[in-house]
């Protein structure tokens, strides 16, 4: 099975901002016609170089309602990206059930929502790819990250069972693992208020080392161009980790290390 798309029809979710935004553009740049979700996009007249139609990934309804409106912009895609994401930082006993769904909703379930929704066409013309975009908290843990940990953690799980699922019906299945990128959107990244006292000096800490670790981050257009390569590669992976050389190599040291070693590692490092 090989990689050599005649259809050039890619949606992205979470496409107005981030990650989602920047592939977006660059598949747009790249030839491919583009159909862009998010919440934020409305009926207003949006400036971007692709369609941009709106989706609330955790909304049924809504899912329908693209995948409809889609279908009669360029028809059946052949590649659907899931880039919709939140971040909710908090220590694992202070977060509630709720905003723990709400991460799992969005990251996880929206995923799924939109799998469901472009298998049934990806199979008829025996051909697709579907990325998923997990993190390299997909592969690790950090500290006040437990809810997005979880949530790509279970995207990873959920992505390997339907890349076994799929590939009979020349379906690919990508697992994009990005490190920390510049221009993140705080906007989707939701911060504890009711912190115990015992949290706050250590969550502080790692919230300021999120923030530098980000402002000094990889080149996100970068990102975007090797996402465009993978559509069009022969024979995509099914891992693709896109980070610096530093995150790479504590990917390495994940596997090589003792489970305790690494994690008292991660640790010192996020000051904790």
């Amino acid at each position: 099975m090989t990689n050599n798309p005649d259809n050039k029809t890619v949606w992205v979710t979470g496409a107005s901002s981030g990650l989602g935004l920047y592939c977006a553009k660059a598949l747009c740049d790249a030839g491919f016609n583009v159909v862009g979700g998010a919440r934020s996009f409305n009926k207003k007249e949006l400036k971007h170089p692709f369609k941009a139609l709106y989706l609330d990934v955790c909304d049924e309804k809504s899912c329908d309602e693209f995948v409809e409106n889609a279908l009669k912009i360029y028809g059946e895609p052949y590649a659907l990206i899931n880039a919709a994401g939140i971040l909710h930082l908090s220590p694992c006993e202070t977060i509630k059930t709720d905003e723990l769904h709400n991460v799992l909703n969005v990251n996880l379930l929206g995923t799924h929502r939109m799998v469901r929704r472009v298998l049934p066409y990806m199979r008829k013309n025996n051909s697709g790819h579907i990325i998923n975009f997990s993190s390299i908290n997909g592969l690790f843990a950090t500290p006040y990250q437990g809810a997005y940990s979880a949530a790509k953690h279970a995207i990873e799980g959920f992505s390997e069972a339907l890349y076994m699922e799929t590939a009979r019906f020349g379906v690919f299945v990508t697992l994009v693992e990005p490190g920390d990128h510049k221009g993140g959107k705080t906007n989707y990244r939701l911060k504890e208020n009711n912190l115990h006292d015992c949290y706050k000096n250590s969550y502080k800490n790692v919230v300021d080392k999120i923030t530098k670790d980000e402002d000094t981050g990889s080149d996100p257009e970068l990102l975007a161009k090797k996402i465009v390569r993978l559509i069009q590669g022969a024979i995509p992976p099914f891992r693709l980790v896109i980070a610096d050389p530093f995150q790479k190599l504590s990917v390495l040291l994940k596997k090589l290390l003792p489970s305790k070693v690494f994690l008292s590692i991660v640790s010192k490092y996020y000051g904790v």
